[in-house]
């Protein structure tokens, strides 16, 4: 059977956009063989074993040679936007760079692996969402973004109904699957939904457990209103 493969478009990202793939790594057969390999008796070697997915982690960039995420971290990719095979992604995870980072090749993988329709996922954490739009997928469809970057998503992409929601799921039939979340903290909870969803629950309540997050993770809701300075209404 073939891995489940993630590709990480990084270059110039928030990291904290990116590290939700951890959790991804935590249900993966490598890491669960690794741990219960190291630590004979680990609590349910057996069944984690059997919920564990074979994966392929994929670091996406415009170079070969280490490129910068924040706070100035060197991450080696392992294909270019020209060379990732993007057939065979499964999932494709949008980190956050700034607005001026939109190489034209990247914008070219991200709508042929769209193309794909529902057989693939296409995630997006805070501002990576305005790089998918650059691309033009993100018309007519569902979205959210960082919460400060919402007024200009709705200025410069228009095209896409931008919600303001610490996640959003669009999964129109026939479409690539989209999740979208707000700034990195969302993002690890997205992400989070996403696996209780897709993959075994106790092997992903592990994950969570060995990374000390919280199982029950917050909703798609924000607690506080949006500021009348980020686009919300202004108090009455």
């Amino acid at each position: 059977m073939a891995p489940l493969r993630i590709a990480v478009l990084h270059q110039e990202v928030q990291l904290s956009d990116i590290t939700g793939i951890d959790i991804f790594g935590n249900i993966s057969k490598k890491y669960i063989a690794e741990c219960t390999a190291a630590f004979p008796v680990f609590p349910n070697a057996e069944l984690l074993a059997s919920q564990a997915t074979e994966m392929q982690f994929l670091f996406v960039a415009d170079t070969l040679e280490p490129t910068e995420a924040t706070p100035g971290i060197k991450i080696l990719p392992t294909h270019t936007y020209a060379s990732c095979p993007v057939d065979d992604v499964d999932i494709m995870l949008i980190g956050g760079p700034l607005p001026h980072v939109r190489p034209a090749e990247s914008l070219k993988l991200i709508r042929r692996f769209c193309e794909r329709g529902e057989s693939a996922t296409l995630m997006t954490t805070c501002v990576g969402s305005l790089w998918a739009a650059a691309s033009g997928v993100l018309e007519g469809r569902r979205a959210t973004t960082n919460r400060g970057a919402l007024v200009m998503a709705r200025h410069y992409h228009g095209e896409a109904e931008w919600v303001d929601k610490r996640w959003v799921v669009d999964e129109a039939a026939g479409k690539v699957k989209l999740w979208t979340s707000g700034g990195a903290g969302a993002g690890l909870d997205m992400i989070q939904k996403y696996c209780f969803e897709k993959f075994g629950r106790e092997i992903v309540e592990q994950a969570l457990f060995g990374l000390d997050y919280e199982v029950n993770g917050r909703g798609e809701e924000y607690k506080e209103k949006l500021p009348e300075a980020w686009g919300g209404e202004p108090e009455a």
